[in-house]
């Protein structure tokens, strides 16, 4: 057996370096801005210093469709928007929840194609009645990374909105169709829940604000 005798060489490889506060601090500046980035990119097309009536959408939307905003939260409408993600090659399915006070996209969830309606409602009742989306009312947006179409749904208003750009609609139509989703005129006109409970004035800056083909 060998042994060592004498003084020791260091060793070629020196030591790993902790690494610095102000490097860590740089590096979740970093991720924050990086998280930032993609939280912009994706909802953009909203104008987080708005909330319904007035006009929540950034981009140019031709075409708005109103509903109830529980029927954002049910299996039927992910089946479809999981759907519309796989017809437009998106990446992901991003859902939002917008805190109004700061006027930013505080947390996003998102779910990949293949994806179920089913998946797509754990995903909302995900952390329970005390965490969960799904029991929350508060503001949220769904998107693709895509950005032809967004939802925004206030449900302590209990109301969800849909725009569209014409070639989304197109492709569309006939899931919407499926959808009971209507123009904010033809849900106003009809008193349909929960427009019948809207102030006049409400309704008419929905109106005025969403006029839609």
């Amino acid at each position: 057996m060998s042994s060592f005798s004498g003084s020791v060489r260091a060793c070629c490889c020196p030591p790993p370096i902790a690494p610095r506060i102000s490097d860590l601090l740089c590096r979740r500046e970093l991720d924050m801005a990086m998280k930032t980035g993609r939280q912009n990119k994706i909802f953009s097309m909203l104008n987080l210093e708005n909330s319904l009536p007035d006009q929540v959408f950034n981009k140019p939307f031709q075409y708005f469709r109103f509903m109830e905003v529980d029927l954002v939260f049910s299996e039927a409408f992910g089946c479809s928007v999981l759907s519309w993600i796989d017809a437009e090659n998106s990446d992901s399915l991003r859902i939002g929840k917008i805190v109004e006070s700061s006027s930013c996209v505080d947390q996003i969830r998102q779910l990949n194609p293949g994806s179920s309606g089913t998946d797509y409602v754990n995903l909302l009742r995900d952390g329970g009645p005390d965490q969960g989306w799904f029991y929350d009312m508060g503001t949220y947006a769904i998107a693709s990374d895509t950005g032809r179409w967004c939802v925004y749904c206030e449900r302590y208003n209990e109301v969800a909105v849909l725009g569209l750009d014409e070639q989304s609609f197109v492709r569309f139509s006939d899931q919407l169709t499926s959808l009971p989703v209507q123009r904010i005129e033809e849900m106003v006109s009809n008193k349909i829940y929960p427009f019948d409970c809207l102030t006049p004035r409400w309704n008419s800056r929905l109106i005025q604000n969403y006029r839609s083909i």
